[in-house]
C-alpha cells in the first residue's frame, strides 16, 4: 500500500507540473522571499542561501552561473513577478498561490509532525483519549480546524447528537454561544465558516451568540467557564492550552471537522520545467533539514518540508470563491 501511494503521488506530482515544460536553460535562479518582517533583515538572514543552493542544484546536474535571493513588496508582488518571468521560486501561502495558479506550481509545503487524529467525522475525535503527534514524522502538510463543544448544557446537547451518531442541524447550532478568531484566521474563522456554508448555508454572521474571543487560549478559557458552548480551533490546539482543571480532551468533544487547510510552502513559477522543480525539492528539503540553517527557515517559522501538489489545496479554493480574506 505504501509503495503504491508513492507510485500515485509521484504521478500526480508530475501531472501538477505538465505546464512546466520550458526546455530553455536556465543560466540564473531567482528565490523570492515574502516581507514577514524587514525586507533588510531576510536578506542578511538568508544570505547564505544563495551560495547552498547552488551547490545543492550542481550536485543534481544544475550549474547556474548565479543565484539571486531578493524579497518582493508584498506577496502579490511575488506571485506577479513569477508570472512576468523574473521569478523561478516564490515562498507564498496557500491563499496567494491558489489566486495566482495560472502562474505558480507548488512543490513543498512547510511539514509538521502528523496527528494520531485526522478524521474528516467528528465522532472520530471523541475517544476521551488525547490528540498527540506522531514524533518525527514531520510529513504533514495540511491541518484541520476543529469545532468544539464544553460541558455547558448547549455544549452537551450538540455533543450528544453527534456521539450517538446523529447529524447536526442549523436549530441545533443557531443560537449556540460561539467562539471564534478574527475574520482573517484560518482555523477559527475562514474554515469553520466554510463548513457552516457547505452544511448548512449559512455562516458564523448568521449566528448572534458567536463572538471572537480574542485568541485560541482565551476561547478554550470561556469554553472551560461555560461562557462558549463551542470554539473554533486548529486541530492540536488542545495539546497546547488545557483546562485548569480536569482533562481537556474527557471534558470536550468535536462536532466538526473541517477541509484540510495548506500550510505556507514554496512554488516555482509555470516556466521552470519539470526535472527542475523535482530538482528544488531534494535541494530545499536537503538544506532545511541541517541545523545550521535553522535561522534561514525560521523567518516563517519553517522546520521541515514535504511535497505538495495542487490538491493539497482544494479547500482554499473553495474559501478563495467566498466573501473571505485570504493571505
Amino acid at each position: 500500500m505504501k509503495k503504491l501511494t508513492s507510485i500515485l503521488v509521484l504521478f500526480v506530482f508530475i501531472f501538477a507540473l505538465t505546464a512546466c515544460t520550458s526546455d530553455e536553460e536556465l543560466t540564473e535562479l531567482n528565490v523570492v522571499f515574502v516581507p514577514s518582517r524587514d525586507a533588510v533583515d531576510i536578506l542578511e538572514v538568508t544570505a547564505p542561501l544563495a551560495e547552498q543552493l547552488k551547490t545543492e542544484l550542481n550536485n543534481l546536474d544544475y550549474n547556474f552561473e548565479s543565484i539571486n535571493i531578493d524579497v518582493s513588496a508584498d506577496y502579490a508582488a511575488a506571485a506577479e513577478a513569477a508570472r512576468a518571468g523574473t521569478a523561478d521560486v516564490v515562498f507564498l501561502p496557500g491563499g496567494t498561490y491558489v489566486t495566482y495558479q495560472d502562474a505558480l506550481v507548488p512543490i513543498l509545503a512547510a511539514a509538521r509532525n502528523s496527528l494520531n487524529k485526522n478524521s474528516t467525522t467528528a465522532q472520530d475525535w471523541n475517544d476521551g483519549l488525547a490528540t498527540m503527534e506522531i514524533p518525527n514524522s514531520k510529513n504533514a502538510t495540511t491541518y484541520r480546524s476543529i469545532i468544539i463543544a464544553g460541558q455547558s448544557p448547549k455544549g452537551r446537547e450538540l455533543a450528544g447528537i453527534i456521539n450517538g451518531g446523529g447529524e447536526l442541524t442549523w436549530d441545533d447550532l443557531k443560537d449556540a454561544a460561539f467562539c471564534t478568531g478574527g475574520a482573517t484566521s484560518s482555523a477559527s474563522y475562514i474554515y469553520p465558516n466554510l463548513w457552516l456554508e457547505e452544511n448548512f448555508g449559512k455562516g458564523i454572521v448568521d449566528m448572534p451568540n458567536a463572538s471572537d474571543a480574542g485568541g485560541y487560549g482565551n476561547s478554550i478559557a470561556k469554553i472551560e467557564a461555560e461562557t462558549c458552548d463551542i470554539a473554533a480551533l486548529y486541530g492540536d490546539a488542545r495539546m497546547h492550552n488545557s483546562f485548569t482543571e480536569g482533562d481537556i480532551f474527557g471534558l470536550t468533544d468535536v462536532i466538526a471537522v473541517s477541509d484540510q487547510i495548506a500550510n505556507d510552502g514554496i512554488q516555482v513559477a509555470k516556466h521552470v520545467n519539470v526535472k527542475l522543480a523535482e530538482s528544488l525539492q531534494i535541494a530545499f528539503m536537503k538544506l532545511i533539514s541541517k541545523p545550521e540553517n535553522a535561522d534561514i527557515f525560521d523567518i516563517y517559522s519553517h522546520a521541515a518540508y514535504a511535497p505538495i501538489t495542487f490538491l493539497g489545496y482544494e479547500g482554499t479554493r473553495k474559501v478563495s470563491d467566498m466573501d473571505t480574506i485570504l493571505d
